[in-house]
């Protein structure tokens, strides 16, 4: 054996039991990825009356959700989803902060949001205000927004598809001017989302930048929990 393999056999194992390889070897977000600007502050309503403003969780790792009262499918799929990401990390939460935003505050009033909450066993903060108010906060996050298509959902299609689109799912044009890695992860800077509303879910980091993105409902709780952790294990 070589004098230089005993060094090399530590450093493997090293590599292994330690993590020394670095952060990018060993924490993997399992969202896309953005190298997001810090998002704008705002203040909006909460289901309870509160105001609430994304500032007051500066030091959190904060996830934001956009969501209507009288969507058919995928806004309860993904409240009941981050709901179990909620009891996964358990006494984590105490660092995480969930807040859920209407793309529809004219019908979106609190008495809506608190029902919708409560139907779904979810407890943070579902906001709404003004359609002024609530615009600045879409164009924000690079939220488009298609009254026509939430409009077509009105009370009486609540547990019904959309007749044009079969599958029950959103339809969705998310497009990046970023680029792809090979695991097709974003590293570019946030999308626009277009759909009926974006179905689209923001994590962002202690400072609020926008770290992570993910999109549709068919996301895993435990990858989201995963992102979370690692932005919770960060300095910033």
């Amino acid at each position: 054996m070589s004098p230089r393999a005993p060094i090399s056999i530590a450093l493997v194992l090293c590599m292994l039991l330690s993590g020394c390889i670095g952060d990018e070897g060993t924490l993997k977000f399992e969202g896309t990825a953005i190298s997001g600007p810090v998002a704008g502050d705002f203040t909006l309503t909460d289901q309870d009356g509160n105001q609430v403003s994304l500032r007051d969780y500066s030091g959190d790792v904060v996830v934001v959700m956009f969501i209507f009262t009288r969507c058919p499918n995928v806004c309860p799929v993904t409240t009941q989803n981050l709901g179990e990401v909620a009891d996964q990390l358990g006494d984590e939460m105490d660092g995480v902060t969930f807040l859920s935003i209407s793309v529809d505050p004219e019908y979106d009033t609190q008495e809506r949001l608190k029902a919708f909450a409560q139907k779904h066993g979810v407890d943070w903060p579902h906001l709404s205000g003004t359609l002024e108010e609530s615009e600045k906060v879409w164009e924000n996050f690079g939220v488009v927004v298609e009254k026509s298509f939430i409009d077509s959902h009105g009370e009486e299609n609540q547990t019904e598809n959309n007749s044009d689109n079969p599958s029950g799912e959103n339809d969705t044009d998310d497009s990046s001017d970023g680029h792809e890695d090979g695991d097709g992860h974003d590293h570019g800077e946030e999308a626009n989302y277009s759909v009926g509303h974006s179905t689209v879910m923001f994590i962002l980091d202690r400072g609020q930048h926008k770290r992570i993105i993910w999109s549709g409902d068919s996301w895993v709780p435990e990858k989201v929990v995963n992102d979370i952790r690692i932005l919770l294990s960060e300095n910033h």
